[in-house]
């Protein structure tokens, strides 16, 4: 999304490095959930295991908040745009914790540093930085303008308070940038492949292998015939702990459910109350009322995605001022409306697909242009396509050059003035499914008109009606849920499974609830989540632990924890239903080698001879190369595979426990590879490892396992939304 990002993002330099901030209160956005008692209600974040306070956060979401907000122009843009830049605030704030203690950090004690005379260079030298280029707010008539820059700079360096503030933050954020691209150049550099593994690889990749493996598989034992002791997990888990140590906290649960199902007189009830409603409506005169449910002047922009409030309010927003709609029921509820106001919107919303085809010569093009002429031809090409029936979205994916293509060009509801002028001009002017093409600093752009621009800004009135249980649904639940909790015994964690066998209940289990968990298997909400989620970890909890009834907003529901894996913490019991079938492979791997490789196998026996003495079976090995990384019939299995690489020509292995069965390698032929007379090339860098952005993401990730970063921010309220 970079190209449309900076579509989007024109005006923004100036508007950090020389508008005025206008003040705004955001110190409220993000607050405690005060009904947790938890000590560490405070911490946000661990990092490294650095407790990060909620008061770092806020700081950080404060300023990008305020920063964006005071980009925007008016009140209705403000209104229209707070819960998206809200967001995108928390995102950028959460980004920033994590980055100062991982990349950041380790840029620092890598000695890097940019300099402002770095700065310099990049903005008004001779190597002017490839993104300083494509910024609008530095260019005249198209062309970079150092001349500009510098103006812009001065301009902001003799300014006070917030103006020099918004220099300042600018050049911080590009020498963070900068630094990062260094670092990761440089270990890029570091990253080479010598002639040596070049040939080893050679090698390894065309040497074909023949010859036969016996296997018998682990289904010849029955489960029931292998007792499996607690040695036997503890042994195995002692060996393996790297595979089960977790990223972050994980937990496992099972659960028992009560399920609130409305009435038909709950529903009449809920349809009744929402009629009366539309019927205070229609009688109300007052068509700027402060009733409940009142909206500020909006465009359909503002309203939540993908939803069906979303549906409800698209029909609200086009009925004529003062007409209603509903009740309509969706989402277990019913929702009313009115069209209160409406006035003209001096920057309509548009909703618009676009292809783009890049003429920028640092940007490499899908389509292969080379130049603007090339371009032009390519997209008029396209936009005929698209004119002759073609499918829009297929032709995004293939031929756009900006990254919206991989969602069919689709860039969603958006001001019309978030884009540069000439796609701008476009969309407000046209009408749903208009075609066209428009030439921008970024190339050509093929539009397609998805909705009406809605060239008018209203004020709405809308209300939901929860369908509410009965006071006999209540007292039946409650009698339910009683009853079962009356027959545990919350110190011994057996008596759930006794309690619901005896009651004839079933749980539903779910597996890896995190931190981070916005929706689990069995649960209606977000807050229904967040209810089993703080519970699950804000306090110490244990492997057997039971709760209360939770009441939430469609059922009542008893947790039992599972498993509990703390990061470094994590036992073999934690782990037990994991490592069961591994555990069981080992122990009936050992018996099937006691009872029959060691009792038939000598080096001298034939393929054909051990299969039939012990009732295996005969795989063929016929021109096997390791590129291949498996073998027929038995899939991935990377010890017999390495077996088979390793042994010598006329040989057989030991009896390997492989994936899914005792194995034993017989190699009768290895094919003599020769490596090319040309030779496979010097030393030389990948160049998949040469690109910096590659090198960083795997840095990043490296960095953020290595610091085992836990997410509490499900603690305070909206920044899990």
């Amino acid at each position: 999304m970079a190209v449309i990002q900076k579509l989007r993002a024109s005006g923004i330099v100036v508007g950090a490095v020389v508008v005025a901030l206008i003040a705004f209160v955001a110190t409220d956005a993000i607050r405690k959930n005060g009904s947790n008692p938890n000590e560490d209600l405070d911490v946000i974040a661990e990092v490294g295991g650095e407790k990060v306070k909620m008061e770092e956060m806020n700081t950080r979401f404060s300023k990008y908040f305020s920063q964006a907000m005071n980009q925007l122009q008016t009140e209705e843009q403000r209104a229209e745009k707070q819960e998206e830049i809200r967001k995108q605030a928390i995102d950028q704030s959460w980004a920033d914790l994590i980055n100062d203690r991982t990349i950041d950090a380790a840029i620092k004690n890598s000695g890097i540093e940019i300099i402002d005379a770095d700065i310099k260079e990049m903005f008004t030298g001779q190597n002017i930085d490839p993104i300083a280029m494509q910024i609008p707010d530095f260019q005249e008539n198209g062309q970079y303008s150092r001349s500009r820059v510098k103006e812009i700079f001065k301009q902001a360096q003799r300014a006070k308070g917030a103006q020099k503030q918004g220099l300042v933050d600018f050049i911080a954020n590009v020498k963070k940038q900068t630094s990062q691209t260094r670092y990761a150049t440089y270990i890029a550099k570091c990253l080479k492949t010598t002639t040596l593994e070049k040939e080893f690889e050679y090698i390894a990749s065309n040497q074909g292998h023949f010859g036969e493996i016996v296997s018998v598989n682990y289904s010849s034992i029955k489960d029931s015939d292998v007792k499996l002791e607690d040695e036997d997990y503890e042994d195995y888990f002692e060996k393996h702990k790297y595979l089960y140590t977790p990223k972050q906290a994980e937990r496992d649960i099972e659960f028992i459910k009560w399920d609130y199902l409305p009435t038909a007189q709950d529903t009449a009830t809920a349809l009744k109350d929402a009629q009366d409603k539309i019927v205070d409506y229609s009688d109300d005169t007052d068509k700027d009322t402060l009733g409940s449910g009142v909206t500020d002047y909006i465009s359909p922009s503002y309203f939540p995605k993908d939803t069906n409030l979303n549906k409800f309010l698209n029909t609200v927003y086009r009925l004529p001022v003062g007409a209603t709609a509903g009740p309509i029921f969706a989402d277990g509820k019913f929702y009313v409306g009115r069209k209160i106001k409406e006035r003209n919107n001096p920057n309509p919303t548009v909703d618009v697909s676009h292809i783009l085809i890049s003429t920028d010569p640092g940007r490499p093009a899908k389509t292969g242009v080379k130049d603007s002429v090339a371009a032009k031809a390519k997209a008029l090409e396209i936009l005929a396509q698209v004119r002759s029936g073609a499918k829009f979205e297929d032709l995004a994916n293939q031929f756009s050059d900006d990254g919206s293509g991989s969602q069919g060009g689709k860039l969603g509801a958006a001001p019309a003035a978030n884009y540069v002028p000439e796609f701008a001009d476009f969309c407000r002017n046209n009408k749903k499914g208009a075609v066209g093409m428009v030439k921008t600093q970024f190339g050509f752009h093929i539009i397609k008109v998805n909705e009406d621009p809605a060239g008018t800004l209203a004020k709405l009135r809308f209300e939901s009606v929860d369908i509410t249980q009965s006071a006999e649904i209540t007292k039946e639940l409650d009698a339910k849920s009683t009853q079962f909790v009356n027959a545990i015994n919350y110190k011994d964690p057996k008596s759930f499974e006794v309690a619901y066998k005896k009651m004839g209940l079933t749980p539903r289990v779910a597996d890896l609830v995190l931190t981070t968990s916005k929706e689990i298997a069995g649960f209606s909400t977000k807050q229904d989540v967040r209810q089993i989620v703080n519970w699950l970890y804000n306090n110490k909890r244990a492997t057997g632990d039971i709760s209360n009834v939770f009441v939430l907003s469609d059922k009542y529901v008893v947790v039992r924890v599972l498993s509990v894996r703390n990061l470094d913490k994590v036992t073999w019991k934690d782990v037990k239903n994991k490592i069961k079938e591994e555990v069981l492979k080992i122990k009936k791997a050992k018996m099937i080698i006691e009872q029959k490789f060691d009792k038939f196998y000598t080096g001298k026996i034939s393929a054909k001879d051990l299969a039939a003495k012990i009732g295996g079976s005969v795989i063929p090995i016929d021109n096997f190369k390791s590129s291949q990384n498996y073998l027929p019939s038995l899939l991935k299995d990377d010890k017999t595979l390495g077996c088979l690489l390793g042994i010598s020509v006329g040989k057989s292995s030991q009896p390997i426990q492989g994936n899914q069965g005792v194995n034993v390698v017989f190699l009768t032929k290895r094919d003599k590879v020769e490596i090319p007379k040309a030779g496979l090339g010097n030393d030389s860098n990948q160049d998949i490892f040469n690109n910096p952005d590659f090198v960083l993401r795997r840095i990043n990730q490296a960095l953020f396992n290595k610091a085992q970063v836990q997410d509490y921010r499900f603690r305070q309220d909206g920044l899990d939304d």
